[in-house]
């Protein structure tokens, strides 16, 4: 039972942090707005001319995308935490596992879509 909610925990911190992408994207957003409301006169209106304000709002737009994707859908935001929670399971077996994702070392991408093919056939 305890290593049940160990797992639970697992898969319940990946959510958090989908989650908490998009928050905090739109929270830099929100400061960045409030930042330069003091300053209006000195905003260029062509955004080609406002760097602040473009990575903020292409990182809040790639962060939404990931958030309607992942985390609005409840299958694959199920089925994006069980995975998760198998690979860190792995690596606590396997701790150069562990290591290639640290280093994003190639060979982890050839071990990834065996897992997460492993993790299918076990609970389709």
């Amino acid at each position: 039972d305890e290593e049940k909610g160990g797992e639970n925990s697992e898969k319940l911190a990946a959510a958090r942090i989908l989650a908490k992408d998009v928050v905090d994207s739109f929270t830099a957003m929100r400061e960045y707005l409030r930042e330069v409301s003091r300053c209006l006169e000195r905003v260029d209106p062509h955004l080609c001319n406002n760097a602040g304000l473009v990575a903020r709002l292409v990182d809040w737009e790639e962060s939404w995308e990931v958030g309607t994707r992942y985390v609005q859908q409840e299958k694959m935001l199920t089925a994006v935490c069980d995975l998760v929670a198998e690979v860190r399971s792995a690596q606590r077996i396997v701790p150069a596992l562990a290591q290639m994702c640290e280093e994003c070392d190639v060979e982890m991408f050839m071990v990834m879509p065996r897992l997460a093919w492993l993790r299918f056939l076990e609970k389709p």
